[in-house]
């Protein structure tokens, strides 16, 4: 296991050092997680701030106390370990960026990089979202306070996808193939931030036509198909796109429309397929 000591912040020039020569094995945002040999930072939010938990922090055995400049500058002390730096936030991406012992290591950062675009209504993330070993988004929303919305969805290409709220922030947990990515995009997110910025139209419009060839149907879910839109004697027909799957962008691109397939649960009337154009 790495660690981290007065020789490594000294070499990173992340800040000036106070009482501390021990080392530090971990991080933590929230000063009930700490526990020995761990750093805690000091983050100041909207309605909390980090500064105001350093005893507990100390008490729970951190070996490393990363503060503000301006804590510093009103409350100089040297009782406790410090790493005394401009931006906190700032510091730990830094340190992190070189420093990775666990998953937990990498959430913490992922929570911090998130965290530092609070000032914004919407954060938009691709990848990370689905149930394997390091798709850790749901993981670091919940550890931010944000309520998960939804976590799926019943289509495809874009099932691995999540939104989650707190009070008017917004985070979209996107699918990480480009197609599903583009897709969603199109979906929820682009008529929602349509919504927020005073948009009259915010949904795409809808058309109908008739299909050449032939598609598969999914048993629970919507299936979205690329295809290629050719208006003939002043109708719409439709003809699917081949591709390999939601990454192939490159085949992807060839068409100019989605086809919206209901499941095999719903009726489906091959002359009369509903779908949008790409823009």
């Amino acid at each position: 296991m790495k660690i981290i000591d007065r020789k490594f912040l000294q070499e990173l020039q992340v800040g000036q050092l106070i009482n501390f020569d021990g080392h530090v094995k971990g991080f933590a945002i929230d000063s009930r997680e700490i526990k020995e040999d761990m750093s805690f930072v000091a983050l100041k939010g909207q309605n909390t701030d980090g500064h105001n938990y350093l005893d507990q922090a100390y008490e729970n055995g951190a070996s490393l106390m990363i503060v503000s400049q301006d804590w510093w500058n009103k409350n100089q002390t040297e009782n406790w370990p410090l790493l005394v730096t401009e931006e906190p936030e700032k510091a730990l991406q830094k340190i992190a960026t070189k420093f990775h012992n666990t998953i937990a290591d990498f959430t913490l950062l992922m929570c911090v990089k998130i965290k530092d675009r609070f000032g914004i209504d919407i954060v938009v993330l691709s990848g990370g979202v689905s149930a394997g070993e390091y798709d850790y988004i749901p993981e670091i929303v919940e550890k931010l306070g944000f309520e998960i919305i939804w976590h799926k969805i019943a289509m495809k290409p874009g099932k691995p996808q999540l939104f989650a709220k707190k009070e008017n922030k917004m985070i979209f947990g996107l699918p990480g193939n480009p197609v599903s990515t583009t897709l969603s995009l199109y979906i929820f997110v682009l008529p929602i931030i349509k919504k927020l910025t005073g948009f009259k139209k915010i949904w795409e419009d809808t058309y109908f036509a008739p299909l050449k060839g032939r598609t598969k149907r999914k048993a629970r879910r919507y299936h979205f198909v690329p295809a290629k839109v050719k208006e003939v004697n002043g109708e719409y027909k439709l003809k699917t796109v081949i591709t390999n799957g939601s990454g192939d962008i490159k085949g992807a691109s060839k068409a100019d429309a989605y086809m919206i397939i209901p499941p095999e649960t719903e009726d489906f009337n091959k002359d009369k397929v509903e779908f949008f154009f790409l823009k």
